[in-house]
């Protein structure tokens, strides 16, 4: 994992809850050259290719309620009130961009990439 994002270096901790309510995400895909974009549904905890390219999007972790202390991440409770995804994007197979997507403050988001964007 990478040091350039605060929240890549914590453990994520998922409320059973949580992973009972939320098995998958809708997220769009952007591509940011060919000014396309797709609407996915994601399973949390799979990986799932993008029609028509050479892509894959993982989720590693869906939380409604997204807070972070010192040595984890979590989720206050089950309502969408702060909502963000953990993806990491693949090519090959191999991990080109991976980090957190906020789905009302994106300007927090730790994910970048400069060809693909992606939102919640």
């Amino acid at each position: 994992m990478g040091g350039q994002n605060g929240g890549a270096k914590r453990e994520v901790r998922v409320p059973p809850d949580v992973k009972e309510r939320w098995k998958t995400v809708s997220i769009k895909f952007i591509d940011k050259e060919k000014k396309k974009e797709k609407a996915l549904i994601l399973d949390v905890g799979k990986e799932t290719s993008i029609p028509d390219t050479k892509l894959a999007i993982k989720v590693e972790a869906f939380l409604p309620n997204y807070t972070i202390f010192d040595e984890y991440i979590t989720s206050k409770n089950n309502e969408p009130e702060n909502a963000a995804v953990l993806v990491e994007l693949l090519e090959g197979g191999k991990g080109v961009s991976k980090g957190w997507v906020f789905e009302r403050l994106s300007d927090f988001n730790s994910y970048k990439n400069d060809k693909y964007d992606i939102v919640l």
